[in-house]
């Protein structure tokens, strides 16, 4: 992706809770964002990193209205996997916590048109991580929310309650 990156606002997680928010993030000054999480851990094994976009009114949507569509490639064999999930709560999955260690996830995430009430809010990803005991896996894919929502915010997740231990997460505009 081509442009400038122009750094808007970082969230750092450090004491459990169920999801690390970060509002007031998009504006109309742009177009394009990229989020990009360095850091994420949970306390339990296997866990699955979660998206649900924060409206102007700084609420989490959690209806139905998420659609994901992800391909999981490893190192450790040549088997593919595919998700798709459709009308879901979130979006899913970024990566998972295979280790416990917050280094363990590396993931660029792009989000499209947040601010825009004529368009649904798109996002792509690419997330590499480490299974334990197998090797390095990476998850490349896409999403929506099929609201004309104005999305002002991000909150992330894991599948689990009060899992969340540690994440680091920044946003840049794209000029």
């Amino acid at each position: 992706m081509a442009g400038n990156l122009e750094f808007i606002k970082s969230g750092t997680l450090i004491t459990p809770t169920p999801y690390l928010e970060i509002i007031d993030c998009f504006n109309s000054n742009y177009d394009v964002y990229k989020v990009v999480i360095t850091k994420w851990t949970s306390s339990v094994t296997a866990d699955d990193t979660r998206l649900r976009f924060i409206d102007n009114t700084n609420t989490k949507i959690s209806t139905l209205n998420y659609d994901t569509a992800d391909i999981r490639l490893k190192s450790y064999n040549s088997n593919t996997s595919e998700d798709r999930y459709v009308n879901n709560s979130w979006i899913t999955t970024f990566g998972l916590d295979m280790r416990n260690t917050a280094d363990n996830i590396g993931t660029v995430l792009y989000v499209y048109n947040p601010t825009d009430t004529s368009s649904y809010t798109f996002c792509q990803w690419q997330s590499s991580f480490h299974d334990v005991g197998n090797g390095m896996s990476s998850i490349k894919g896409i999403g929506v929310l099929k609201l004309t929502t104005e999305i002002t915010g991000l909150a992330f997740t894991s599948n689990g309650v009060n899992n969340l231990t540690e994440a680091q997460v920044s946003v840049y505009g794209v000029k």
